[in-house]
Protein backbone atom coordinates (compact mmCIF):
# COMPACT_ATOMS: atom_id res chain seq x y z
CA UNK A 1 0.00 0.00 0.00
CA UNK A 2 0.97 3.80 -0.86
CA UNK A 3 2.49 5.35 2.24
CA UNK A 4 -0.29 7.84 3.53
CA UNK A 5 2.68 10.43 5.11
CA UNK A 6 4.33 10.83 1.73
CA UNK A 7 1.12 11.05 0.03
CA UNK A 8 -0.80 13.24 2.60
CA UNK A 9 1.96 16.47 1.12
CA UNK A 10 0.87 16.31 -2.19
CA UNK A 11 -2.44 17.76 -1.03
CA UNK A 12 -2.12 19.49 2.05
CA UNK A 13 -0.23 22.71 3.02
CA UNK A 14 1.71 21.82 5.80
CA UNK A 15 0.04 24.69 7.67
CA UNK A 16 -3.14 23.13 7.99
CA UNK A 17 -1.28 19.79 9.44
CA UNK A 18 0.31 22.34 12.54
CA UNK A 19 -2.81 22.67 14.93
CA UNK A 20 -4.29 19.36 14.20
CA UNK A 21 -5.38 17.00 17.10
CA UNK A 22 -5.03 13.13 16.07
CA UNK A 23 -8.95 12.67 15.53
CA UNK A 24 -8.95 15.71 12.66
CA UNK A 25 -5.27 14.27 11.34
CA UNK A 26 -7.21 10.75 10.97
CA UNK A 27 -10.14 12.55 8.92
CA UNK A 28 -7.92 13.90 7.11
CA UNK A 29 -5.58 10.70 6.17
CA UNK A 30 -8.64 8.83 5.33
CA UNK A 31 -10.31 11.41 2.97
CA UNK A 32 -6.87 12.01 1.12
CA UNK A 33 -5.81 8.12 1.04
CA UNK A 34 -8.94 7.31 -0.47
CA UNK A 35 -8.43 9.74 -3.39
CA UNK A 36 -5.62 7.75 -4.73
CA UNK A 37 -7.82 5.11 -5.07
CA UNK A 38 -10.68 6.95 -7.20
CA UNK A 39 -8.39 7.37 -10.09
CA UNK A 40 -10.77 7.78 -13.50
CA UNK A 41 -7.91 6.72 -15.51
CA UNK A 42 -7.63 3.18 -14.12
CA UNK A 43 -10.76 2.85 -13.32
CA UNK A 44 -11.60 3.10 -17.67
CA UNK A 45 -8.28 0.27 -18.01
CA UNK A 46 -10.31 -1.56 -15.60
CA UNK A 47 -13.23 -1.88 -17.39
CA UNK A 48 -12.81 -1.92 -20.86
CA UNK A 49 -10.00 -4.04 -23.66
CA UNK A 50 -9.61 -4.82 -26.55
CA UNK A 51 -9.98 -8.23 -28.09
CA UNK A 52 -8.67 -7.36 -31.26
CA UNK A 53 -8.07 -3.88 -33.09
CA UNK A 54 -11.20 -3.45 -33.79
CA UNK A 55 -12.78 -5.38 -31.62
CA UNK A 56 -14.00 -4.22 -28.32
CA UNK A 57 -14.92 -6.06 -24.68
CA UNK A 58 -17.04 -4.74 -21.89
CA UNK A 59 -19.02 -6.39 -19.12
CA UNK A 60 -17.82 -9.89 -21.42
CA UNK A 61 -19.51 -8.59 -24.32
CA UNK A 62 -17.88 -8.05 -27.77
CA UNK A 63 -18.71 -4.60 -29.79
CA UNK A 64 -16.97 -5.19 -33.39
CA UNK A 65 -16.78 -1.70 -34.80
CA UNK A 66 -15.73 -0.06 -38.23
CA UNK A 67 -14.53 3.35 -36.37
CA UNK A 68 -14.41 3.81 -33.01
CA UNK A 69 -14.86 7.48 -31.60
CA UNK A 70 -13.80 8.07 -27.85
CA UNK A 71 -15.49 11.21 -26.36
CA UNK A 72 -15.17 12.30 -22.61
CA UNK A 73 -17.19 14.76 -21.07
CA UNK A 74 -16.99 16.52 -18.08
CA UNK A 75 -14.29 17.73 -14.95
CA UNK A 76 -12.44 14.02 -15.05
CA UNK A 77 -12.61 13.75 -19.20
CA UNK A 78 -8.89 14.34 -19.25
CA UNK A 79 -7.50 11.62 -17.09
CA UNK A 80 -10.78 8.84 -17.88
CA UNK A 81 -9.46 9.90 -21.85
CA UNK A 82 -6.22 8.93 -20.72
CA UNK A 83 -7.43 5.43 -19.84
CA UNK A 84 -8.69 4.96 -23.02
CA UNK A 85 -5.77 6.17 -24.86
CA UNK A 86 -3.95 3.79 -23.06
CA UNK A 87 -5.65 1.08 -23.36
CA UNK A 88 -7.25 1.66 -26.78
CA UNK A 89 -4.11 3.13 -28.44
CA UNK A 90 -4.23 3.48 -31.81
CA UNK A 91 -7.89 1.66 -32.71
CA UNK A 92 -9.59 5.29 -31.60
CA UNK A 93 -10.26 6.86 -34.53
CA UNK A 94 -11.21 10.07 -33.49
CA UNK A 95 -10.69 11.16 -29.70
CA UNK A 96 -12.32 14.54 -28.13
CA UNK A 97 -12.26 15.72 -24.59
CA UNK A 98 -14.41 18.49 -23.16
CA UNK A 99 -13.92 19.84 -19.37
CA UNK A 100 -13.55 22.75 -17.12
CA UNK A 101 -11.24 25.78 -17.79
CA UNK A 102 -7.59 24.89 -15.77
CA UNK A 103 -8.75 21.18 -15.66
CA UNK A 104 -6.73 20.64 -19.10
CA UNK A 105 -4.24 17.70 -19.22
CA UNK A 106 -3.53 16.84 -22.66
CA UNK A 107 -3.94 13.36 -23.95
CA UNK A 108 -2.34 12.05 -27.02
CA UNK A 109 -3.95 12.31 -30.86
CA UNK A 110 -7.36 13.63 -28.97
CA UNK A 111 -8.69 16.71 -29.72
CA UNK A 112 -9.34 19.38 -26.62
CA UNK A 113 -12.48 21.54 -25.93
CA UNK A 114 -12.66 23.67 -22.43
CA UNK A 115 -15.62 25.60 -21.43
CA UNK A 116 -17.44 26.43 -18.57
CA UNK A 117 -18.71 25.28 -15.29
CA UNK A 118 -20.94 25.32 -13.15
CA UNK A 119 -22.54 27.97 -15.55
CA UNK A 120 -22.05 26.99 -19.24
CA UNK A 121 -20.14 29.63 -21.67
CA UNK A 122 -20.33 29.71 -25.39
CA UNK A 123 -17.28 27.81 -25.60
CA UNK A 124 -19.49 24.81 -24.69
CA UNK A 125 -22.14 25.35 -27.09
CA UNK A 126 -19.49 26.09 -30.06
CA UNK A 127 -17.36 22.76 -28.54
CA UNK A 128 -21.22 20.95 -28.25
CA UNK A 129 -21.74 21.90 -31.97
CA UNK A 130 -18.67 21.01 -33.32
CA UNK A 131 -18.58 17.42 -31.18
CA UNK A 132 -22.79 16.96 -32.43
CA UNK A 133 -21.28 17.41 -36.15
CA UNK A 134 -18.57 14.72 -35.97
CA UNK A 135 -20.75 11.69 -33.99
CA UNK A 136 -23.69 12.37 -36.32
CA UNK A 137 -21.07 11.16 -38.91
CA UNK A 138 -20.66 7.57 -37.47
CA UNK A 139 -22.69 4.84 -38.85
CA UNK A 140 -24.64 1.94 -37.16
CA UNK A 141 -21.52 -0.47 -36.84
CA UNK A 142 -19.69 2.01 -35.03
CA UNK A 143 -18.56 2.54 -31.77
CA UNK A 144 -18.69 5.73 -29.86
CA UNK A 145 -17.38 5.55 -26.28
CA UNK A 146 -18.57 7.84 -24.06
CA UNK A 147 -16.88 8.53 -20.64
CA UNK A 148 -19.19 11.14 -18.50
CA UNK A 149 -17.98 12.83 -15.13
CA UNK A 150 -18.66 15.50 -13.15
CA UNK A 151 -19.87 18.94 -14.63
CA UNK A 152 -21.08 17.39 -17.76
CA UNK A 153 -24.06 19.06 -17.84
CA UNK A 154 -23.12 22.51 -17.74
CA UNK A 155 -20.33 21.89 -20.02
CA UNK A 156 -22.13 19.85 -22.77
CA UNK A 157 -24.99 21.90 -23.66
CA UNK A 158 -26.66 23.11 -26.81
CA UNK A 159 -29.60 25.45 -26.22
CA UNK A 160 -32.92 24.08 -28.10
CA UNK A 161 -34.92 26.69 -30.74
CA UNK A 162 -34.13 30.41 -30.33
CA UNK A 163 -33.32 30.40 -26.75
CA UNK A 164 -29.78 31.66 -26.47
CA UNK A 165 -27.09 31.54 -24.00
CA UNK A 166 -27.48 33.99 -21.46
CA UNK A 167 -31.26 32.79 -20.98
CA UNK A 168 -29.24 29.59 -20.65
CA UNK A 169 -27.53 30.96 -17.80
CA UNK A 170 -29.89 32.80 -15.99
CA UNK A 171 -32.02 29.86 -15.90
CA UNK A 172 -29.08 27.94 -14.07
CA UNK A 173 -28.58 30.51 -11.86
CA UNK A 174 -31.85 30.21 -10.49
CA UNK A 175 -32.26 26.81 -10.29
CA UNK A 176 -28.60 26.32 -8.76
CA UNK A 177 -29.62 28.96 -5.66
CA UNK A 178 -33.00 27.92 -5.33
CA UNK A 179 -32.21 24.67 -3.32
CA UNK A 180 -33.60 22.22 -5.65
CA UNK A 181 -31.88 19.08 -6.13
CA UNK A 182 -29.38 17.84 -8.96
CA UNK A 183 -32.49 15.62 -9.94
CA UNK A 184 -34.66 18.73 -10.70
CA UNK A 185 -32.62 21.43 -12.06
CA UNK A 186 -31.29 18.61 -14.63
CA UNK A 187 -35.19 17.84 -15.33
CA UNK A 188 -34.96 21.47 -16.19
CA UNK A 189 -31.78 21.21 -18.05
CA UNK A 190 -32.71 18.44 -20.16
CA UNK A 191 -35.95 20.08 -21.59
CA UNK A 192 -34.15 23.28 -23.06
CA UNK A 193 -31.01 21.50 -24.44
CA UNK A 194 -30.39 19.46 -27.58
CA UNK A 195 -28.16 17.41 -26.41
CA UNK A 196 -29.41 15.76 -22.70
CA UNK A 197 -32.44 13.82 -22.12
CA UNK A 198 -31.43 10.96 -24.24
CA UNK A 199 -31.48 13.61 -27.09
CA UNK A 200 -27.97 13.20 -28.24
CA UNK A 201 -28.08 9.07 -28.74
CA UNK A 202 -31.11 9.94 -31.02
CA UNK A 203 -28.64 11.79 -33.31
CA UNK A 204 -25.77 9.36 -33.13
CA UNK A 205 -26.54 5.73 -34.98
CA UNK A 206 -23.24 4.18 -33.48
CA UNK A 207 -23.83 1.60 -30.48
CA UNK A 208 -22.68 3.75 -27.62
CA UNK A 209 -20.52 2.27 -24.42
CA UNK A 210 -20.64 4.89 -21.41
CA UNK A 211 -18.84 5.12 -18.34
CA UNK A 212 -20.24 6.88 -15.94
CA UNK A 213 -18.58 8.43 -12.83
CA UNK A 214 -21.80 9.81 -10.74
CA UNK A 215 -22.06 13.03 -8.86
CA UNK A 216 -25.43 12.78 -8.26
CA UNK A 217 -27.24 11.15 -5.33
CA UNK A 218 -29.31 7.96 -6.32
CA UNK A 219 -27.19 7.42 -9.57
CA UNK A 220 -29.92 7.11 -12.41
CA UNK A 221 -27.89 7.41 -15.37
CA UNK A 222 -30.76 10.20 -16.64
CA UNK A 223 -29.65 12.08 -14.19
CA UNK A 224 -25.76 11.92 -14.80
CA UNK A 225 -24.64 15.16 -16.69
CA UNK A 226 -28.54 15.34 -17.79
CA UNK A 227 -28.38 12.04 -19.53
CA UNK A 228 -27.45 12.73 -22.94
CA UNK A 229 -27.53 8.93 -24.30
CA UNK A 230 -29.79 7.55 -21.64
CA UNK A 231 -33.61 7.57 -22.32
CA UNK A 232 -35.85 10.42 -19.41
CA UNK A 233 -38.67 9.50 -17.82
CA UNK A 234 -39.08 13.18 -17.01
CA UNK A 235 -41.61 15.57 -18.68
CA UNK A 236 -42.21 18.94 -20.24
CA UNK A 237 -44.70 19.25 -17.12
CA UNK A 238 -42.27 17.89 -14.40
CA UNK A 239 -39.87 21.12 -15.41
CA UNK A 240 -42.63 23.08 -14.81
CA UNK A 241 -43.92 22.15 -12.15
CA UNK A 242 -40.29 22.17 -10.45
CA UNK A 243 -39.98 26.29 -11.64
CA UNK A 244 -43.19 26.60 -9.74
CA UNK A 245 -42.21 24.29 -6.79
CA UNK A 246 -39.08 27.08 -5.87
CA UNK A 247 -41.49 30.17 -7.13
CA UNK A 248 -39.16 30.53 -9.96
CA UNK A 249 -41.23 30.63 -12.82
CA UNK A 250 -41.80 34.92 -12.86
CA UNK A 251 -38.17 35.45 -13.06
CA UNK A 252 -37.60 32.77 -15.83
CA UNK A 253 -36.83 34.13 -18.95
CA UNK A 254 -39.84 34.08 -21.42
CA UNK A 255 -38.48 32.21 -24.25
CA UNK A 256 -37.32 29.40 -21.97
CA UNK A 257 -41.42 29.25 -20.51
CA UNK A 258 -43.11 29.60 -23.69
CA UNK A 259 -40.93 26.62 -25.01
CA UNK A 260 -41.40 24.60 -21.71
CA UNK A 261 -44.83 25.33 -22.01
CA UNK A 262 -45.14 24.45 -25.71
CA UNK A 263 -44.21 21.07 -24.61
CA UNK A 264 -46.44 20.45 -22.41
CA UNK A 265 -49.12 21.29 -25.58
CA UNK A 266 -46.94 18.68 -28.09
CA UNK A 267 -45.83 21.69 -30.20
CA UNK A 268 -42.09 20.71 -29.86
CA UNK A 269 -40.99 17.49 -29.21
CA UNK A 270 -40.52 15.42 -25.75
CA UNK A 271 -37.46 13.83 -24.52
CA UNK A 272 -37.28 10.24 -25.89
CA UNK A 273 -38.54 7.72 -23.75
CA UNK A 274 -37.13 5.03 -25.07
CA UNK A 275 -33.73 4.55 -27.23
CA UNK A 276 -32.87 1.43 -29.45
CA UNK A 277 -30.50 -1.17 -27.72
CA UNK A 278 -27.52 0.20 -28.62
CA UNK A 279 -26.47 1.79 -25.35
CA UNK A 280 -24.68 0.18 -22.56
CA UNK A 281 -23.23 1.32 -19.37
CA UNK A 282 -21.58 1.33 -16.13
CA UNK A 283 -22.10 3.31 -13.19
CA UNK A 284 -19.65 4.51 -10.68
CA UNK A 285 -20.90 6.18 -7.55
CA UNK A 286 -20.91 7.77 -3.89
CA UNK A 287 -20.85 3.77 -2.79
CA UNK A 288 -17.34 3.07 -4.62
CA UNK A 289 -16.49 5.82 -2.96
CA UNK A 290 -17.43 5.10 0.57
CA UNK A 291 -16.18 1.43 -0.04
CA UNK A 292 -12.78 3.08 -0.96
CA UNK A 293 -12.44 5.17 2.12
CA UNK A 294 -13.68 1.74 4.45
CA UNK A 295 -10.94 0.00 3.12
CA UNK A 296 -8.06 2.97 4.15
CA UNK A 297 -9.50 3.01 7.41
CA UNK A 298 -8.99 -1.04 7.42
CA UNK A 299 -5.70 -0.65 6.30
CA UNK A 300 -5.11 2.22 8.85
CA UNK A 301 -6.30 0.01 11.76
CA UNK A 302 -8.87 1.40 12.81
CA UNK A 303 -12.67 0.51 12.53
CA UNK A 304 -14.44 1.13 9.72
CA UNK A 305 -18.36 2.11 9.20
CA UNK A 306 -20.60 3.49 6.42
CA UNK A 307 -23.24 5.44 7.67
CA UNK A 308 -24.87 6.40 4.52
CA UNK A 309 -24.24 6.60 0.83
CA UNK A 310 -26.91 8.97 -0.44
CA UNK A 311 -27.19 11.70 2.59
CA UNK A 312 -29.14 14.99 0.97
CA UNK A 313 -30.35 18.01 2.45
CA UNK A 314 -28.78 21.59 3.15
CA UNK A 315 -25.54 21.30 4.37
CA UNK A 316 -25.53 23.36 7.60
CA UNK A 317 -28.31 20.82 9.00
CA UNK A 318 -26.13 17.94 7.60
CA UNK A 319 -23.36 19.05 9.73
CA UNK A 320 -25.40 19.31 12.77
CA UNK A 321 -26.85 15.59 12.10
CA UNK A 322 -22.61 14.39 12.18
CA UNK A 323 -22.22 16.13 15.57
CA UNK A 324 -25.27 14.41 17.17
CA UNK A 325 -24.03 11.05 15.65
CA UNK A 326 -20.45 11.85 16.78
CA UNK A 327 -21.38 12.59 20.34
CA UNK A 328 -23.64 9.78 20.97
CA UNK A 329 -21.49 6.95 19.53
CA UNK A 330 -18.77 8.78 21.92
CA UNK A 331 -21.03 8.58 24.47
CA UNK A 332 -22.12 4.63 23.94
CA UNK A 333 -25.36 5.31 21.94
CA UNK A 334 -25.05 4.14 18.77
CA UNK A 335 -23.89 0.81 17.10
CA UNK A 336 -20.37 2.02 15.88
CA UNK A 337 -17.86 1.47 18.65
CA UNK A 338 -15.00 3.80 19.20
CA UNK A 339 -12.41 4.46 18.21
CA UNK A 340 -13.45 3.75 14.80
CA UNK A 341 -14.18 6.06 11.44
CA UNK A 342 -17.83 6.74 10.47
CA UNK A 343 -18.21 7.66 6.72
CA UNK A 344 -20.67 9.51 4.53
CA UNK A 345 -21.34 10.44 1.16
CA UNK A 346 -24.16 11.71 -0.99
CA UNK A 347 -24.90 14.98 -1.78
CA UNK A 348 -25.83 18.48 0.21
CA UNK A 349 -27.37 21.54 -0.74
CA UNK A 350 -26.69 25.72 0.31
CA UNK A 351 -29.93 27.67 -0.23
CA UNK A 352 -28.85 31.43 -0.50
CA UNK A 353 -31.58 34.28 -0.29
CA UNK A 354 -31.75 37.48 -1.23
CA UNK A 355 -29.39 38.92 1.76
CA UNK A 356 -26.43 36.26 1.43
CA UNK A 357 -26.16 36.11 -2.22
CA UNK A 358 -22.23 37.59 -1.85
CA UNK A 359 -21.09 34.63 0.52
CA UNK A 360 -18.42 32.46 -0.79
CA UNK A 361 -18.41 28.90 -0.21
CA UNK A 362 -19.54 25.61 -0.98
CA UNK A 363 -21.94 23.02 0.08
CA UNK A 364 -18.48 20.74 2.47
CA UNK A 365 -17.34 23.54 3.68
CA UNK A 366 -20.68 24.46 5.20
CA UNK A 367 -21.02 21.01 6.75
CA UNK A 368 -17.67 21.70 7.99
CA UNK A 369 -18.07 24.33 9.78
CA UNK A 370 -21.60 23.61 10.51
CA UNK A 371 -19.79 20.76 12.86
CA UNK A 372 -17.27 23.45 14.38
CA UNK A 373 -20.00 25.01 15.89
CA UNK A 374 -22.21 22.32 16.95
CA UNK A 375 -19.36 20.10 17.99
CA UNK A 376 -17.37 23.24 20.04
CA UNK A 377 -15.87 22.11 23.68
CA UNK A 378 -16.36 18.08 22.62
CA UNK A 379 -13.09 16.69 22.42
CA UNK A 380 -12.38 13.36 20.37
CA UNK A 381 -14.46 13.46 17.51
CA UNK A 382 -13.61 15.44 13.94
CA UNK A 383 -15.22 15.72 10.56
CA UNK A 384 -13.80 15.80 7.38
CA UNK A 385 -15.88 16.67 4.12
CA UNK A 386 -14.74 17.02 0.65
CA UNK A 387 -16.46 17.46 -2.89
CA UNK A 388 -14.20 14.60 -4.85
CA UNK A 389 -13.53 16.53 -7.77
CA UNK A 390 -11.43 18.25 -5.60
CA UNK A 391 -13.49 22.03 -6.27
CA UNK A 392 -16.20 22.27 -3.64
CA UNK A 393 -18.56 25.33 -4.84
CA UNK A 394 -17.24 28.26 -7.27
CA UNK A 395 -14.01 28.17 -4.72
CA UNK A 396 -10.61 26.64 -4.63
CA UNK A 397 -10.19 24.27 -1.87
CA UNK A 398 -12.24 20.68 -1.97
CA UNK A 399 -13.41 20.84 1.53
CA UNK A 400 -12.57 20.96 5.16
CA UNK A 401 -11.71 19.57 8.28
CA UNK A 402 -12.97 20.45 11.79
CA UNK A 403 -12.96 18.75 15.54
CA UNK A 404 -13.97 20.41 19.22
CA UNK A 405 -11.13 23.27 18.89
CA UNK A 406 -11.78 24.71 15.15
CA UNK A 407 -14.33 26.79 16.46
CA UNK A 408 -12.03 28.92 19.11
CA UNK A 409 -9.74 29.08 16.30
CA UNK A 410 -12.04 30.46 13.72
CA UNK A 411 -12.72 33.44 16.56
CA UNK A 412 -8.81 34.08 16.28
CA UNK A 413 -10.07 35.65 12.63
CA UNK A 414 -13.73 36.71 13.19
CA UNK A 415 -15.23 37.96 16.13
CA UNK A 416 -19.07 36.07 15.48
CA UNK A 417 -17.89 33.20 13.08
CA UNK A 418 -21.74 31.85 13.26
CA UNK A 419 -22.55 35.54 11.66
CA UNK A 420 -20.16 34.97 8.72
CA UNK A 421 -21.72 31.14 8.32
CA UNK A 422 -24.95 32.60 8.68
CA UNK A 423 -23.96 35.08 5.60
CA UNK A 424 -22.40 31.90 3.83
CA UNK A 425 -19.20 33.20 3.92
CA UNK A 426 -17.53 29.47 4.96
CA UNK A 427 -14.65 29.50 2.48
CA UNK A 428 -12.98 32.47 4.51
CA UNK A 429 -14.24 30.73 7.88
CA UNK A 430 -11.99 27.86 6.58
CA UNK A 431 -9.33 29.26 4.96
CA UNK A 432 -7.99 32.08 7.42
CA UNK A 433 -8.08 29.74 10.48
CA UNK A 434 -6.07 26.85 8.47
CA UNK A 435 -8.79 24.61 8.41
CA UNK A 436 -9.34 24.12 4.31
CA UNK A 437 -8.16 21.11 2.72
CA UNK A 438 -7.07 21.82 -0.94
CA UNK A 439 -6.32 19.48 -3.13
CA UNK A 440 -6.62 20.73 -6.92
CA UNK A 441 -8.75 19.18 -9.56
CA UNK A 442 -8.59 14.93 -8.93
CA UNK A 443 -10.06 14.35 -12.12
CA UNK A 444 -12.67 12.23 -10.76
CA UNK A 445 -16.25 13.18 -8.52
CA UNK A 446 -18.27 10.93 -6.75
CA UNK A 447 -20.25 13.31 -4.70
CA UNK A 448 -19.15 14.31 -1.48
CA UNK A 449 -16.95 12.29 1.18
CA UNK A 450 -17.33 12.63 4.41
CA UNK A 451 -15.26 10.99 7.47
CA UNK A 452 -16.26 11.52 11.00
CA UNK A 453 -13.89 10.21 13.29
CA UNK A 454 -14.59 9.13 17.04
CA UNK A 455 -12.03 8.56 19.21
Amino acid sequence: MYNLYEKIMEFVNWEVIEFIMEAIETARKVILGTLQYLSPSSLVKNEISLVDQKTLLFQDKRFPFNKLYCLAIGKGASRMAQGARKCLGDSIDWGGILTKYGYREDVEDFEYFEAGHPLPDENGIEATKEILKKCKKLGEKDLLLFLVSGGGSALFTLPENNIDLQEMIKVNELLLRSGASIDEINCVRKHIDRVKGGKFAEECKATIVSLMLSDVVKNAPSVIASGPVVPDPSTFSDALRILKAYDLSENVPGKVLSFLRDGTQDKVKETPKKLRDKVFYKVFDSAWACEMAKKVGKDMGIRSYILSTSIEGEAREVGRFLTAVGKDTLEGKTAFKPPCIIISGGETTVTLNANTQNGIGGPNQEVVVSFSIYARGTERIALASIDTDGTDGPTDIAGGAADGKTFEKMKRHFEDPTYAFNEHNAYKLLTKSGCAIKTGPTGTNVNDLRVLVVL
